[in-house]
């Protein structure tokens, strides 16, 4: 050895010694006053000890002094859990992520053989699943290490996600394809794997309790709770009274765990930290080199070998995380309760790298429409079932809580924007083909054929194959391209919301193979109804794409609960024919007026309906004023929905918070025009500009709805900088309410929030109630992927859509946006049920699905399921190999609901209650085909139906 080599040994062995002095005599101060004094005696006499430049001496003389408090001191246990904190795709790219995660697996898998005593667990689906595809040599070594007993699998989610903007089915379906991933790959139980693992997750929405309950985890570790006031041990009580029993980390990032290793001092300071806030004298240490992975070292291991032998120092042993949640529980009825939310946590989070957060709301709608499809299309049509399970892998890994947030690179936003492009092909043709199915089931003659039409001369086998091929697929939407060029066009509308929708829909005609070589936009069209009754649609735009021409008919609709109605389009006037309510009925108003435009003397719009009329206000962009029909209330402080670009003043950490902001920037209206008047709807077009940046909002109202519906096309250019600060797009909403409070949709729930000028977040909708002179009275903001919401003292909400932030990803969002909201204001407050529907519409469009003629076996129109209640909401339907099982959300207090089956689906058998992991619980009564189910306050509930 050389001499430097040498004395750098001395050196790290001298200050090895160092700090076992001092990190006995700091936990010898937290033991009351005698051990303060001890501490105190122990220092002075390693000084002296020290001035003769021998440390082994001096650890020896202050552990003298100490030797009193030995006894006490191994009453404390401190429970060593070493763990990889491993960030999928953070600050780097996908590829990285699996270098990280099979490195980490091997350094760890051959630390076990060296140590042991070492224990370690691992969170995250995601981990094994790489492990599975890259590294099979490595899930060996991990399932020899699992049998035995050194490695804990941590694996309650597919990625430790976000837990305030995906959807709560969305949340649920991590614990779902978690547990059954993790049972197949690695023989574990739910019971296996108890915890919810979430250190690092930005906050949690009040509902989760019963998702997780539900979903079999009782536990939950987490670090971000909202604030630093939170019990170290707590029970966290959701509004269906679910429980889980919290261990809310107190030594974390830098200190404990996350990144670095075992620090003597710091485990001293958190053990008697714990005991302090506690009364326990045990507390769960996790450790390991974290966020690109790593984990424990032979360093940590080697050090805390030689701690468990400090003489006054707590006992170190080998810990599992399950079995000290268990040993926490054991004492259960001394840990306080919160029944609250658990935020907020980087408000600048809920909106950046926009796309992410789009792209997850699409595919998350997209997924659960996919289900709902192939389910009626496996029980009415027996098509085969449509695989799923990767569309979902791919919507969750994004919810990890660097990507869904938008903290991560641009690797980041690129990978997962990928991953949804993969999950519109894969779902989206499993949702294509099973409507299909359906629509080859019904019959759609009644309109007519091409023969007696006498449209063409051309065999029927011949006409309109191919027209408008893939068109429509944008942002995951259904194909409109056509196999019918000529004669009755049918088209089929699929409600995949288990609540009537009274609708107008667009249906896309192309041109055909007949004698009338016309542009089908110079053609006049009827709506042909199953019972004859024709109605005059409206035509809302027309085009060409790939060589063939077609026109946008707008058509009033009236489609069933999950279910579906039939029209057909066909070339000729209408004839008058009075309104029907059987199959697609149209929407008219009391006083005999459809959609409608006011034109003002001032040279303003309102468009109007049966219930609202909304003026334009042509200085601003927004809305001057929404008049309630009925009551002629004005609903909104004027003007209202107005684009603001502010400007956040310069920050750190620009991604994750929102920076304080100056005062609009001045955007100029460019044109302000009428692009829709009726008779079945209306809009208006804005443009707006500012330097290179454009804006386009369109405001739209149709016949008999009460929403107002709002596209914003944004070209936006806006760049961060660290000098200039965050550029920002926002939705101004002032209301005419007072004493105003938010509402806002949690994961499965809802949450009241007072108007105190804060960013909260969101999943798809927020209310802000309050008191106008008539009454009380709301304001409905509806969304996808747009989750701040900041809602101020006077009543005005403020939408966040887009942020330039600057840092980790320098341009999050210059590119070409479309974003697409709604309005609902109402004249009394509607339920959190009203509420969840609307966006639920919102986000699930009816399907139309261009089909052919042809009879059938099944009517032209159909209810297959409902449920009674309406404060019960169907939120998922999903088929099982015997049957159905179906996601309830009851938004109220505990009742009694059912569920009626229409026979089509078939007959049922026998129903069972079950948790989110489809495990039965209970029987059900069954009355003929309806199912009654007892429901607690604000409960999620699953039915297993079995059907015949």
């Amino acid at each position: 050895m050389t001499p430097a080599a040498a004395l750098r040994r001395r050196h790290l062995t001298d200050r090895a010694g160092l700090e076992r002095i001092e990190a006995q005599c700091r936990f010898a101060d937290g033991l009351g006053a005698d051990g303060k004094i001890l501490a105190q005696q122990a220092r002075e006499r390693a000084s002296a000890v020290l001035a003769g430049g021998d440390v082994a001496a001096a650890v020896a003389a202050a552990e003298a002094v100490l030797d009193p408090l030995a006894a006490t001191a191994k009453t404390f246990t401190v429970h060593a859990v070493g763990h990889a904190h491993i960030d999928m795709n953070w600050m780097w790219g996908w590829h990285e992520t699996v270098a990280i995660t099979c490195d980490t697996v091997r350094t760890v898998l051959k630390l076990m053989d060296e140590f042991p005593a070492f224990r370690f667990g691992q969170s995250q689906a995601s981990v094994y699943r790489i492990l599975e595809q890259h590294a099979p040599d490595l899930l060996h070594g991990v399932r020899a290490k699992i049998a035995a007993g050194q490695w804990e699998v941590l694996a309650a989610h597919w990625v430790e996600g976000d837990r305030n903007v995906p959807s709560g089915e969305g949340i649920v379906r991590q614990l779902v394809e978690t547990r059954s991933y993790v049972a197949q790959l690695l023989g574990l139980s739910p019971a296996d794997v108890p915890v919810d693992w979430s250190p690092d997750t930005f906050g949690h929405a009040a509902s989760i309790p019963a998702i997780s309950v539900g979903g079999g985890t009782p536990y939950l570790y987490c670090c971000r709770t909202g604030t630093t006031d939170r019990p170290a041990v707590f029970w966290w009580r959701g509004p269906d009274g679910s429980r889980v029993l919290v261990n809310r980390e107190i030594a974390w990032y830098q200190e404990s765990w996350y990144a670095g290793m075992p620090m003597p001092s710091a485990i001293a300071k958190h053990a008697l930290d714990f005991q302090r806030r506690t009364e326990l004298k045990d507390w769960m240490m996790v450790y390991g080199v974290g966020d690109h992975g790593g984990g424990p070292t032979r360093r940590d291991l080697r050090l805390i070998e030689e701690m468990t032998r400090w003489p006054v120092f707590p006992r170190i042993i080998p810990g599992r995380v399950g079995e000290f949640f268990r040993l926490l529980e054991r004492d259960g009825a001394r840990w306080p309760e919160v029944a609250s939310e658990l935020n907020v946590e980087f408000t600048g989070c809920y909106t950046s790298q926009s796309v992410i957060k789009r792209g997850n709301r699409r595919g998350e709608a997209l997924c659960l429409s996919a289900e709902t499809a192939d389910a009626i299309a496996g029980r009415i049509a027996g098509r085969a079932p449509g695989d799923l399970r990767e569309s979902w892998r791919k919507v969750l890994f994004g919810h990890f809580h660097d990507i869904l947030p938008g903290s991560g690179v641009t690797l980041t936003r690129e990978y997962q924007s990928a991953l949804y492009q993969d999950v519109q092909a894969e779902a989206g043709q499993i949702r294509q083909q099973s409507l299909a199915a359906i629509t080859a089931q019904l019959d759609t003659s009644f309109g007519g054929t091409l023969a007696s039409s006498g449209a063409s001369n051309l065999p029927a086998a011949l006409t309109g194959l191919g027209t408008g091929s893939g068109s429509g697929r944008l942002d995951g939407d259904l194909s409109v391209g056509s196999q019918v060029g000529d004669g009755p066009r049918p088209m089929v509308v699929v409600n995949p919301s288990a609540w009537e929708r009274r609708e107008v829909v667009t249906c896309t005609v192309w041109d055909g193979d007949g004698d009338d070589d016309r542009h089908p936009g110079k053609r006049a069209w009827t709506a042909v109804l199953p019972d004859g009754t024709r109605l005059a649609p409206q035509q809302v735009g027309q085009g060409r794409s790939w060589s063939h021409d077609f026109v946008k008919l707008a058509v009033p609709v009236t489609v069933p609960a999950l279910g579906w109605a039939t029209v057909a389009l066909i070339e000729g006037e209408p004839a008058a024919t009075p309104p029907t309510t059987a199959g697609a009925s149209i929407v008219r108003q009391q006083d005999g007026g459809h959609g409608q435009v006011q034109h003002r003397a001032d040279g303003s719009w309102s468009l109007v309906n049966e219930h609202l009329s909304v003026r334009i206000d042509r200085v601003t962009g927004g809305l001057a004023s929404i008049i309630d029909r009925a009551t002629g209330a004005e609903l909104i402080a004027g003007p209202c929905g107005v684009l603001e670009i502010i400007q956040e003043r310069p920050g750190t950490m620009t991604a994750w918070l929102c920076g304080d902001a100056d005062a609009p920037l001045p955007l100029h209206i460019d044109k302000v025009e009428l692009i829709e008047e009726g008779p079945l709807q209306v809009a208006a077009r804005v443009q707006l500009s500012r330097n290179a940046t454009q804006l386009t909002a369109t405001w739209r109202l149709a016949s008999g709805s009460r929403q107002i519906d709002l596209t914003v096309e944004a070209k936006w250019r806006e760049i961060g900088t660290k000098d200039g600060g965050v550029p920002r797009l926002q939705l101004s909403l002032p209301t005419a309410l007072v004493e105003a409070s938010g509402r806002y949709e949690t994961p499965h729930g809802a949450v009241r929030r007072p108007a105190e000028g804060r960013v909260m977040p969101a999943v798809r909708w927020a209310a802000v109630d309050g008191k106008r002179p008539q009454g009380p009275g709301s304001l409905v903001a509806l969304t996808q992927g747009q989750h701040a919401f900041d809602l101020r003292p006077d009543g005005t909400l403020i939408v966040h859509l887009l942020r330039s932030s600057w840092d980790p990803d320098p341009l999050p969002e210059v590119a070409d946006h479309v974003l697409r909201l709604a309005l609902v204001p109402c004249s009394a407050l509607p339920s959190d049920a009203d509420c969840l529907r609307w966006a639920m519409a919102h986000d699930q469009p009816v399907a139309v699905i261009p089909a052919t003629v042809h009879p059938g076996r099944l009517p032209s129109s159909a209810t297959l399921l409902t449920a009674d209640d309406a404060a019960v909401v169907v939120v998922a339907v999903r088929r099982t190999s015997d049957g159905l099982v179906v996601r309830l959300l009851n938004t109220a207090a505990e009742r009694t609901s059912a569920l009626s089956v229409d026979p089509l689906l078939g007959r049922i058998v026998a129903a069972r209650s079950a948790d989110l992991l489809q495990r039965p619980q209970s029987d059900l009564t069954v009355t003929g085909q309806q199912i009654s189910i007892a429901l607690g306050g604000f409960a999620i509930a699953t039915v297993l139906i079995t059907l015949a």
